[in-house]
């Protein structure tokens, strides 16, 4: 923290909103000017949104296939961002709550410790709400992210036989999700 001598109190620091991390552990960026040559350049770099949320220590410890799923699950979020705002059928592109939201939950599944598969879907419905839809095995968890800020992200979770919600957006919870979703996590979680 800076500390503004005349005044005595602390300065606020302007920090890029976006910076990225190779699985080397090098740091690269400033600025969302940079996430287009992460695209097209370094399909491994994990983003991180610096807003509210500390950076993850584990983020540097990724091997290339684990940091892959989480890298693309980001990489498609943020695309939503350059669709058109509308159709004749509803929203296309969530709002900047949504997506915030869903960085911040992204970022808690990858300090869970479990693998962030690739989505089968990133997408927004009607609403507006950004949707994330990962399946495995007759499993499947669906992040949604309401467009409206004041509404609560939740995931649905489904499997042949059952169904629930999770509100639970702490990494303990995301992590039993994900291991569920992978196979390894027992029975149906609750």
């Amino acid at each position: 923290m800076i500390i503004d001598l005349i005044a005595a109190r602390p300065m606020a620091v302007l920090l890029p909103e976006y910076i990225g991390a190779l699985v080397s552990g090098e740091i690269v960026g400033p600025g969302p000017e940079m996430i287009d040559l992460f695209h097209k350049c370094l399909p491994i770099a994990q983003y991180v949104s610096l807003i509210d949320e500390p950076f993850p220590k584990t983020l540097t410890n990724l091997s290339r296939m684990e940091s892959f799923g989480y890298s693309e699950t980001l990489r498609q979020v943020h695309d939503l961002s350059n669709l058109p705002e509308s159709d004749a059928f509803g929203r296309l592109r969530p709002s900047p709550d949504a997506i915030q939201a869903a960085g911040k939950i992204l970022v808690r599944m990858l300090q869970s410790g479990f693998d962030v598969p690739s989505p089968e879907e990133v997408s927004t419905d009607r609403d507006g709400d950004l949707r994330v839809a990962w399946e495995r095995e007759g499993r499947s968890l669906e992040l949604v992210c309401p467009f409206e800020g004041d509404r609560r992200p939740y995931i649905f979770y489904a499997d042949d036989l059952d169904h629930d919600i999770a509100y639970d957006m702490g990494p303990y919870r995301l992590g039993r999700l994900l291991a569920w979703l992978a196979g390894l996590g027992g029975p149906f979680p609750r």
